[in-house]
């Protein structure tokens, strides 16, 4: 009988002894630290600062994507910010304007995490687009938070630059190699940590570039979930464009969610899309996506000539 209350009393031992372990293993602390895409933070930028285009680089032709590694902390602010890769008379003007940008603090189990993410600012020679959405011909679409480059008053084209007729020809082509895209939005609600998957068709046809109209005219067909989501023809005149901008297509979705009343919806778009937006008067825009960012900025600059040819562009001085 002793035997027996002794082996009991042992056991009770090593039971008390154990629990706190379990119960350390039953919490895992949040990481300090995470990887977030590009696209999600653009979505999540409160101020920035507009980079300055190097007259050195513009006078000899010089443009591209800058993309920058940093490190943003629990309260938003930047840091250990440096080049990855881009041209070098256009890296420290994109260092110059990033240093300063702020964020929204990233949310993990409820609490603030520092994260590590990358930011592309793509320069132009008509402008420069700091980075970081619906499909072709989006009727709505509010200025975003970063991704936004004004369009002179138009200048006189360059004599030895594409004629109108082939930028146009050029914009047709490439709209309609283009074809129809596949691809999911995955949601994740930053609020109550519920996840939500969207899958998306989306094609733009019968594309017709008119030179002599400075008109673009296609139809679109946009399928949400195996739905009709937009099926109808679109017009507009590159006349009416005041200014072009080119952003993940996640900011796009961030927008569309807080303008519904989610803000702390968080989008990923798989694959990884890129958003030629082209606004105009009264929050009215016109939007096409590729699944190439260059391909996206090559497109964003036969536009802006074309816009330049035809008169278009704000013709707001300041």
């Amino acid at each position: 009988m002793k035997n027996l209350l002794r082996l009991i009393f042992i056991a009770l031992v090593l039971v008390l002894l154990n629990a706190p372990a379990v119960a350390q293993l039953s919490v895992a602390p949040p990481p300090k630290s995470v990887t977030i895409s590009s696209g999600v933070m653009a979505g999540m930028l409160l101020e920035k600062t507009n980079p300055v285009y190097p007259p050195i680089a513009k006078a000899a032709h010089v443009s591209g994507t800058v993309v920058l590694q940093a490190t943003i902390t629990k309260a938003g602010m930047i840091e250990n910010l440096h080049v990855i890769s881009g041209p070098d008379l256009l890296q420290q003007a994109a260092l110059e304007a990033v240093k300063d940008w702020r964020y929204r603090p990233y949310l993990l189990m409820g609490e603030p995490v520092e994260v590590q993410t990358t930011v592309n600012v793509i320069f132009t020679l008509g402008g420069s687009l700091p980075q970081s959405s619906p499909d072709a011909g989006s009727q709505e679409a509010a200025p975003p938070l970063a991704q936004t480059t004004a369009v002179p008053p138009p200048p006189m084209p360059a004599p030895d630059g594409p004629s109108l007729a082939a930028t146009m020809q050029f914009i047709q082509d490439k709209l309609q190699e283009r074809g129809r895209l596949n691809f999911a939005v995955y949601t994740h609600d930053n609020a109550d940590g519920k996840d939500y998957i969207d899958q998306y068709s989306s094609e733009a046809s019968n594309i017709v570039a008119d030179p002599a109209a400075c008109s673009i005219n296609y139809h679109r067909n946009v399928k949400k979930n195996g739905a009709v989501f937009a099926d109808d023809n679109v017009s507009f005149s590159f006349r009416d464009v005041q200014d072009l901008a080119v952003m993940p297509e996640e900011q796009e979705f961030k927008r569309a969610y807080a303008a519904d009343g989610h803000p702390t919806w968080e989008p990923r778009v798989d694959p990884p899309l890129f958003l030629v937006v082209a606004r105009r008067a009264a929050n009215q825009a016109n939007g096409f996506f590729f699944p190439s960012e260059e391909l996206a900025n090559r497109l964003a600059k036969a536009m802006l000539h074309a816009v330049e040819l035809c008169g278009g562009g704000s013709k707001d001085p300041f």
